[in-house]
């Protein structure tokens, strides 16, 4: 959670209207398989935003397949 992009050094927006920025795992299987990231142009992603973010990406596992070193090419 970057609540103000402005003052994190080095951060590097994807869109120059971004003004905080929130980047979550997405898993499954216990496993890391993508990233929810999500930037807001007015206001700020604060702490309190995670715990429901984090619940909504969790229905995700069961619809997920986890990657295996074997699967990357």
């Amino acid at each position: 959670v970057v609540p103000d992009v402005r003052e994190f050094p080095g951060h590097g927006a994807c869109d120059p209207r971004s003004r905080s920025e929130i980047a979550l795992p997405v898993m499954a299987g216990g496993r890391v398989v993508a990233v929810f990231d999500a930037d807001h142009h007015s206001g700020a992603v604060t702490a309190e935003d995670v715990e429901p973010l984090v619940r909504i990406l969790s229905l995700l596992d069961p619809y997920l397949i986890p990657v295996t070193s074997r699967q990357v090419v």
